[in-house]
C-alpha cells in the first residue's frame, strides 16, 4: 500500500462496501462465515465445523424461544392486531444484533458484544455474527446456551400459566368442557 506492504493494523482497517447488499448472491451463509473467519486467520475447516455445530444449536434454541414467546402473546392477545403489538416488544430486541452488526464485527470481545451474546433474545444472531470473527470463549458459549434453555423453560411455564388464567377468566375452558360433554351425550 502506497509503495509498501501493509502491516496487520492497516489490513484490519481496510473494508469493502459494495453497491448492493453486503452478501454475494451466490454464496451461502456458511460460506460467508468461513470466508470471514479466513480473513481473521481462523482455519476454514475449524470455522466450518463450528458454524455447522453452533449454528444448528443456536437456530433451534432461538426458534424455540421465539415460538414460546409468540405462544405466550397469542394466549393473552384478544385480537391479531393486539398480538402483533405485543410481540413487537421482544421482536425489536431480536433485531438489535443486526443494527449493531458493524460494531459487533469490529469489537467481537467488547463487553457490549458479550452482553448481547448472553442475552437470550439477541444471543442466536450475535453468536452467528461473532462466529466467523473471533474465538468465542467456551464459558461464554456454555453460559449463553444455559441462559437460552432456562429462558425457553421459563417462558414456556409462564405462557402455560397465562393461557390457563386467560381461559379461566374468559370462561373458554368451561365453554369447551360444556361442548365436549354435549358431544359425548349426542
Amino acid at each position: 500500500m502506497l509503495g509498501g506492504s501493509p502491516d496487520e493494523a492497516t489490513k484490519n482497517r481496510i473494508g469493502y462496501l459494495p453497491e448492493e447488499r453486503g452478501l454475494y448472491r451466490k454464496i451461502t451463509m456458511l460460506e460467508s462465515l468461513v470466508y470471514l473467519a479466513s480473513l481473521k486467520g481462523i482455519g476454514a475447516q475449524l470455522a466450518r465445523s463450528r458454524a455447522e455445530e453452533l449454528g444448528i444449536v443456536y437456530f433451534v434454541l432461538g426458534y424455540l424461544l421465539f415460538a414460546v414467546l409468540m405462544a405466550g402473546v397469542g394466549s393473552i392477545a384478544t385480537t391479531a392486531r393486539e398480538g402483533q403489538q405485543l410481540s413487537a416488544m421482544f421482536t425489536m430486541f431480536g433485531v438489535i444484533p443486526f443494527i449493531l452488526a458493524p460494531f459487533i464485527m469490529e469489537n467481537p470481545s467488547h463487553i457490549v458484544t458479550q452482553i448481547l451474546t448472553l442475552f437470550p433474545i439477541t444471543a442466536p444472531i450475535t453468536v452467528m455474527i461473532k462466529l466467523g470473527l473471533a474465538d468465542i470463549p467456551t464459558w461464554e458459549l456454555v453460559l449463553s446456551i444455559t441462559l437460552l434453555v432456562a429462558s425457553i423453560v421459563g417462558a414456556l411455564l409462564l405462557a402455560a400459566k397465562e393461557c390457563r388464567v386467560t381461559t379461566d377468566t374468559f370462561g373458554l375452558l368451561h365453554w369447551l368442557r360444556g361442548d365436549l360433554i354435549f358431544a359425548k351425550l349426542a
